[in-house]
């Protein structure tokens, strides 16, 4: 898809910002870094409201925490799941999540590669549902929040600079936010390998 395509479809879909919104929240099941991106290249160029732009992936990611809780909660009711771990281990790693669930969730949040195993453990523990809502969703807000208005604010700067090639820069920014995680975590597993030897 060519960039005046591209432009040409957002002009007419800023007409219905709602349908835009709901891309968005799409989008978070997707990839969140990358609907975060898109949400404010939305927003800095004038398709769609910022606040309903952080109000869409803030929705999302919500959902999708949800359901990662539900996912678990729904497998933790499969025979063959509570055979293999074990009425015993379910229990101490419930009491052991219950503990420190805050904590868990919030570090969940922050660090990449964790939130789907923690999210989906305390549905499949049966953590308290109430608590874990609450701090994922506040979690969720802060997360999005800081992250949608810190690139909002530089890309106004960058827009000024180089103007409606925002797109090709948000583009290079979801391409290093999806391989870096990964390359870090290549060098640090060679790093520990070489410490093995």
């Amino acid at each position: 898809m060519s960039n005046d395509t591209l432009m040409a479809v957002l002009n007419y879909f800023s007409a219905y910002p709602w349908v835009l919104a709901v891309l968005i929240v799409l989008a978070t099941f997707i990839l969140e870094d990358g609907a975060t991106i898109g949400a404010c290249l939305l927003a800095l160029d004038g398709y769609m409201d910022p606040q309903l732009a952080l109000g869409s992936l803030i929705f999302g990611i919500v959902i999708g925490d949800l359901g990662l809780y539900g996912l678990g909660a729904y497998a933790s009711d499969h025979p063959k799941a509570l055979k293999y771990i074990g009425e015993k281990r379910i229990t101490r790693g419930r009491r052991y999540l219950n503990e420190r669930l805050t904590m868990a969730l919030i570090t969940a949040r922050c660090l990449p590669g964790t939130r789907m195993p923690t999210y989906v453990a305390s549905g499949f523990l049966r953590v308290n549902f109430l608590h874990f809502a609450m701090v994922a969703i506040i979690a969720a807000s802060l997360w999005a929040s800081f992250f949608f208005w810190a690139i909002f604010t530089f890309g106004q700067i960058i827009v000024e600079r180089i103007g409606s090639h925002i797109w090709v820069v948000g583009l290079i920014l979801l391409v290093f936010m999806i391989f870096l995680p990964k390359a870090w975590a290549r060098r640090l597993s060679v790093d520990e390998d070489t410490e093995d030897e």
